[in-house]
């Protein structure tokens, strides 16, 4: 699912919500993406975004959503600030350029 944020008709935002479909996993729903115009951010656009996210989630009967950023990254702190919480860090488990590493880190609220 895609949620979408505009200013004067131009996408400022976005948020995609990802419905788990196996039968012993119909209660959870991902956060994807979260997207916020680099010019706009720290103006509560991704806080109202998410906020739109969870009552999807909540319209559709899921209780738990989950997400995962980059360990230490500027978006983990912004995602505690909502109350999700690190449930691990996975070593290795995304590559960038060819020599970097990513370690996410599963969260949710």
């Amino acid at each position: 699912m895609l949620l979408v944020a505009f200013a004067d008709d131009r996408i400022v935002g976005t948020g995609q919500l990802m419905l788990s479909s196996p039968t012993n996993a119909k209660h959870r729903a991902e956060v994807q993406k979260l997207f916020v115009d680099a010019t706009l951010r720290g103006q509560g656009l991704g806080k109202a975004l998410m906020i739109a996210v969870h009552d999807v989630a909540r319209q559709r009967n899921r209780s738990i959503v989950f997400l995962n950023t980059r360990h230490r990254g500027s978006a983990e702190s912004f995602y505690k600030e909502l109350a999700y919480r690190e449930s691990a860090v996975l070593p290795g488990w995304s590559i960038g350029s060819p020599v970097e590493r990513y370690e996410p880190v599963p969260l949710d609220p």
